[in-house]
């Protein structure tokens, strides 16, 4: 992690596909120094699984763990992906800010149907459970890191699902 920081901090350039942090299955472990990183980048990544409602997912044959994003915020990484639907499986919530040092931009969210229920150590969701957040959630958001030097700027991308390279949506 403190390579990553230094290599970013310095021009580099840096992608992070986080996981929901499940409990079962093939359990997600937590990695606190690169969660504190990300977050005094201004990306906090929450301990949670976005769920997508929307029936046009049970349409494709998709279940509620693929949110699915067919509208974009306006930023060059995501521009050619007007029009498409991508899915993002088992994906987590991120809340973006700016810092002293950075500048971030939300990339695309979840549906207005979507809830993240924090319920991690079960298959079994209670859509219902007062505890789940509702409505859309960034699921994608990309910074610049000011190095105070000219034309170096660092820059990375972080997405709450490290399935989504494989979409086969696009």
């Amino acid at each position: 992690v403190d390579a990553i920081k230094t290599y970013v901090e310095q021009g580099g350039r840096a992608m992070f596909l986080l996981d929901a942090p499940l409990k079962f299955g093939y359990p997600t472990a937590d990695n606190a120094a690169l969660a504190n990183l990300l977050q005094s980048w201004g990306v906090s990544a929450d301990k949670d699984l976005v769920l997508d409602l929307s029936p046009v997912g049970q349409l494709m044959g998709l279940g509620p763990e693929v949110a699915l994003i067919s509208t974009y915020d306006a930023h060059q990484i995501v521009d050619d992906l007007k029009g498409t639907t991508t899915g993002f499986p088992i994906s987590r919530s991120l809340n973006v800010n700016d810092t002293d040092k950075t500048k971030v931009s939300k990339l695309f969210e979840s549906s207005a149907s979507s809830l993240a229920t924090t319920d991690l150590n079960s298959p079994k969701i209670n859509p219902d459970d007062p505890k789940n957040k509702r409505g859309a959630m960034t699921l994608g958001a990309a910074g610049s890191y000011t190095t105070g030097k000219e034309k170096s700027e660092g820059r990375f991308v972080v997405i709450g699902s490290s399935a989504w390279p494989a979409n086969s949506f696009i």
